[in-house]
């Protein structure tokens, strides 16, 4: 059934296997279900965007917005904000791909808050409050938390994907381990030359040796059949996920 949907919660990340990951941990460790919307906010803007709702049947949108450039989907949502106030939270998950992710691009979505001259408040190194004054001259705080994924060393969400599958399975390790040693020493001009690269095929390669009978399945299948909420590194990464209710 359509519904008309109100977000409350807001989930930016970059690219679609990481919506499709965060969403799959949702509903399995707390019962998101996907809803279709009717009239949503935000439709416009992309077609990467789905609705959810919560065990408290509250709405989040999970937006990929195709880069660690989250400006565009942020003056979106100011917009919005400044019309009517709905959202209290929004999460940025982006891959902990190189040194920047960690300072510059964390003050870059500062710098678009400031610039409109909204107040900051609570700022820490991956969370701020930020002050909005709507249409009926309401001033409302939004929270902004920023997740780096991995949030313990340089990679992306495959290299904490590759991780937790190596916690709890000896055999998985071994598989992930030459896999990781035939990509890092794989030698070609036109293929796997840039690093983001090598990385999504660490992911493949391993998915595709785990089950070779379904090479053809697609990623989004693949990722379905983890219980990835059974993992601890999954847990400790999400933890802000987590208590969203």
């Amino acid at each position: 059934m359509n519904e008309d949907i109100i977000a409350k919660y807001i989930i930016l990340c970059e690219g679609i296997t990481d919506a499709i990951l965060i969403s799959y941990y949702l509903g399995e460790v707390s019962n998101w279900e996907y809803v279709k919307a009717k009239n949503a906010p935000f439709e416009k803007f992309s077609d990467n965007i789905n609705w959810y709702k919560t065990q408290n049947d509250y709405y989040c949108a999970i937006w990929s917005v195709g880069s660690h450039d989250f400006a565009k989907a942020i003056y979106s949502i100011i917009e919005k904000e400044k019309l009517e106030h709905s959202i209290e939270n929004i999460i940025i998950v982006t891959d902990h791909d190189d040194e920047e992710a960690e300072t510059k691009r964390f003050s870059d979505i500062q710098d678009i808050f400031l610039v409109n001259q909204f107040s900051l408040s609570n700022s820490l190194s991956t969370s701020f409050d930020v002050t909005i004054v709507d249409s009926f001259q309401n001033r409302n705080v939004i929270s902004i938390q920023y997740l780096l994924v991995p949030n313990n060393k340089i990679g992306a969400l495959e290299t904490f994907m590759l991780d937790a599958l190596t916690e709890q399975d000896n055999d998985k390790k071994k598989v992930i381990e030459q896999v990781n040693n035939f990509v890092n020493n794989f030698d070609s001009n036109k293929y796997l030359t840039e690093r983001r690269e090598k990385i999504k095929a660490k992911l493949g390669i391993s998915l595709s040796i785990f089950s070779p009978d379904k090479i053809f399945t697609t990623m989004n299948e693949l990722l379905k059949s983890v219980h990835w909420s059974k993992f601890e590194t999954t847990n400790k990464q999400f933890q802000i996920l987590k208590d969203l209710k």
